[in-house]
């Protein structure tokens, strides 16, 4: 823990934010004691299982702490393996894992989304899967979880440069075909990308 203090307090020295990577629940009581800015996961894991800690999340709740929970990490492997009847280990907790989530949430944690791609089947070009489990499992509507991409997660990195359409914000823009805010699936039939108001995708072209 004094490690962990020690490395917010000199990266705090720097202008500089720290994420902390949490599937124990010691670790998440770490984080937050060290008051960094984002706890990764946030798992509540414990030897035998999951557990959830009210305790722990009112002090994340409170210090302001974003929690990025990585709903969509091994999710398509778990569907493989459902479909290919194979042991999946996670799935014994996967009930508990999403109450935990819903609890987080009414406890008034501020929720950013991430992926974690890169883990197995877990696809860099697949991220729209997160915020479709937040519809669904979460109950959030669909522009609550377009704003844990957006402009919360811009305000968890401290910057007012993008994340928003703003005057005198940089114009990273994703145009698609429908209306996510009615239907989180629509953010899958991309049309247009823009980055710093240049068009890198043009389907419409």
């Amino acid at each position: 823990r004094d490690q962990m203090i020690a490395i917010v307090d000199d990266s705090a020295r720097l202008g500089r934010y720290v994420a902390a990577h949490c599937h124990g629940t010691p670790g998440i009581y770490n984080a937050i004691a060290a008051g960094v800015r984002t706890i990764e996961h946030c798992s509540f894991m414990v030897p035998n299982g999951i557990k959830y800690e009210q305790e722990a999340a009112d002090a994340i709740a409170e210090k302001g702490i974003y929690v990025c929970p990585t709903m969509s990490v091994g999710e398509r492997a778990r569907q493989h393996m459902e479909a290919n009847n194979m042991p999946n280990p996670f799935a014994a907790t996967r009930h508990q894992r999403l109450e935990d989530m819903r609890n987080l949430l009414e406890s008034g944690v501020k929720f950013v989304s991430g992926s974690d791609c890169g883990v197995t089947m877990t696809r860099f070009d697949d991220f729209q899967l997160d915020l479709e489990l937040m519809v669904e499992h979460l109950a959030m509507s669909p522009a609550d979880a377009i704003i844990t991409a957006t402009g919360r997660a811009a305000e968890a990195l401290g910057t007012d440069q993008f994340g928003t359409l703003a005057v005198g914000k940089r114009a990273d823009v994703l145009m698609v075909n429908g209306n996510a805010l009615e239907d989180i699936y629509r953010l899958r039939d991309i049309a247009v990308v823009l980055k710093s108001g240049t068009a890198v995708v043009d389907k419409a072209a």
